[in-house]
């Protein structure tokens, strides 16, 4: 039995990480990135708008152009240009995936699971986790595939740029921002992918589980932007941790208010599970 058990998780655990949702998210956040790096930088403009009243040759032109663009703070910026302003839809898409192991929770859950609470709230985290990650290794890989050809314009950034040294992000760029994606932008999409899932527990609808977390998303920014500021719920400022003013303890407040709907979704879908007799007590 316990042979058995080991095999099914082991098929569980194949399922989680290896199906067309966490493909389609990696692939779609690598694109966007590049894309919107490669045209909102001016990369690509510059590569074609090359004309006769240019008084240098194409190369000299090219050479010109290309100080201003590569630097490392004109990649992060382009990079994330277009895609915060999806970026809880990321993990959200990425967790729907959790709704066809949720069915089989109360399908054969009695027969599968000795306890049907725990093996959900264990599908809970392994999605959340799964999803967070997804939506942000892209951005390592970036990062570290253009570290090369990229120089720091600044000797010093702003947000997390305040714990390094001003000397460690002049010769340590790549680090610095390896270090935004981990601890700014993976909790971020964590708590996204967790809101999702918790919409999930609630719905079953893959639709909602992915407009309720931008609907979130935009409604802490809009209200952050009514109060001029003085409510700390603006999560552009933690995509934009790069270029902020706020200090690296300040960006983790908006998270407090994703947490906490989440959990308010499922302490209802609990409640609603333990009526039914869904879970076990």
């Amino acid at each position: 039995m316990k042979t058995l058990n080991k095999v099914k998780r082991k098929i569980l655990l194949k399922t989680r990480l290896f199906n067309r949702y966490t493909a389609i998210t990696v692939a779609a956040v690598f694109l966007l990135g590049l894309l919107s790096w490669l045209f909102d930088s001016g990369l690509l403009p510059v590569l074609w708008s090359y004309g006769e009243d240019v008084n240098c040759s194409y190369t000299e032109y090219v050479a010109l152009m290309w100080d201003q663009i590569l630097c490392w703070e004109a990649f992060i910026d382009s990079m994330m240009r277009y895609i915060m302003f999806i970026f809880p839809m990321l993990p959200a898409f990425c967790a729907t995936g959790f709704i066809r192991e949720l069915k089989s929770y109360h399908v054969l859950g009695a027969i599968r699971y000795e306890n049907r609470s725990r093996e959900i709230v264990k599908g809970i985290a392994a999605h959340t986790i799964q999803s967070g990650a997804a939506a942000v290794l892209p951005f390592l890989v970036l990062i570290f595939s253009v570290d090369y050809l990229m120089y720091p314009a600044l000797d010093s950034l702003g947000g997390i740029g305040l714990l390094f040294t001003a000397d460690f992000y002049r010769h340590h760029a790549w680090i610095v921002f390896s270090v935004m994606v981990i601890i700014y932008y993976f909790p971020l999409a964590c708590a996204y992918a967790l809101m999702a899932v918790s919409v999930a527990l609630l719905s079953k609808d893959s639709f909602a589980m992915i407009v309720v977390p931008e609907l979130c998303y935009i409604v802490e920014n809009f209200v952050s932007y009514l109060s001029k500021g003085k409510l700390p719920m603006d999560t552009l400022d933690v995509l934009a941790a790069y270029n902020t003013g706020k200090t690296p303890g300040a960006l983790f407040v908006p998270l407090v208010i994703q947490l906490f709907i989440s959990f308010v979704f499922c302490l209802i879908a609990y409640t609603i599970y333990k009526k039914r007799k869904l879970v076990d007590a």
